[in-house]
């Protein structure tokens, strides 16, 4: 008898944990729908960034535009802003279904502004999913902390690729005479 009391008890135990596992799936799917309609909450949430009022408007357009554009001056955040929505935008679709597309008049200005702050986003959010994970393994909360990271890895050459090397996101200058042939014949989901 003694037995079946135990496999009763290893039974609930069991039961426990699957139904934990199934709630913990269903919170991570319906953060991720949020994520998707509200790249604000996804940049305090994934970076610990937190978007200020036009940045959020902006921000907002995108998600329910299929075009956005921007009158601002110097200084209000546009690159950060770029560099944040670019990488919710490889986050919020499949892999290798989502592109990230840049432009501008010399290759520094590719690399040196909306590239780098690219970079640092990643960099960051591996940074802060580390810290998710110590603190997961410590039975602390975790709240404010990404379970994921950003996938792949952003090059110096403003080049950002899945851990198989296929390319997702990329900054270009045109060619010289070419200005409208810099990103020509890609398709599907692009952030440009």
């Amino acid at each position: 008898m003694s037995a079946g009391v135990d496999l009763a008890v290893s039974s609930t135990g069991y039961h426990f944990k699957l139904h934990q596992q199934v709630l913990f799936q269903l919170e991570t799917q319906a953060r991720r729908d949020l994520y998707a309609k509200r790249p604000d909450i996804w940049a305090l949430d994934m970076l610990g960034i937190t978007l200020w009022s036009g940045q959020k408007n902006i921000a907002m357009s995108i998600v329910e535009n299929k075009n956005t554009m921007v009158a601002a001056g110097h200084g209000v955040g546009k690159s950060l802003l770029t560099a944040v929505l670019a990488c919710w935008w490889i986050d919020t679709h499949e892999i290798g279904k989502a592109t990230v597309l840049s432009t501008a008049p010399s290759s520094s200005q590719v690399r040196n502004i909306i590239w780098r702050s690219i970079q640092e986003m990643h960099a960051l959010s591996k940074k802060r999913h580390k810290e998710y994970e110590r603190l997961l393994e410590a039975g602390k909360s975790t709240r404010g902390y990404p379970d994921h990271r950003l996938p792949g890895y952003v090059l110096s050459d403003a080049t950002w690729k899945t851990d198989e090397g296929i390319p997702i996101g990329f900054g270009r200058t045109p060619p010289r005479g070419r200005e409208g042939d810099t990103f020509q014949g890609i398709h599907g989901n692009v952030f440009a």
